[in-house]
């Protein structure tokens, strides 16, 4: 702790922020690459073609596999509301 001062102001505290970017494709593409570099030993250009290839294989499957999951949300929502009528119009009769 410092002495009271009247004089003299304290500066404000100072931090470091250093902003990041973080792009998972990125990183996904160059684990890929690394990996194809330690199974041959040396970097060529099929290695690059094949990671991205793989790499949008995986993308692909999974925009298809949310996809999936929203239709089959959307129909069971559809079947609930068709019984929750169809009972309805039952009781009502």
């Amino acid at each position: 702790m410092g002495f009271i001062s009247i004089t003299k102001t304290r500066k404000p505290r100072q931090f470091q922020y250093i902003p990041r970017y973080y792009d998972e494709r990125k990183e996904r593409l160059q684990a890929l690459i690394e990996r194809a570099q330690k199974e041959n030993g040396e970097m060529t250009e099929g290695v690059f073609s094949a990671a991205r290839m793989q790499l949008e294989f995986q993308e692909a499957r999974a925009k298809r596999t949310k996809r999936t999951a929203k239709a089959q949300q959307r129909r069971t929502l559809l079947i609930l509301g068709a019984l929750v009528l169809l009972l309805y119009l039952y009781f009502r009769l």
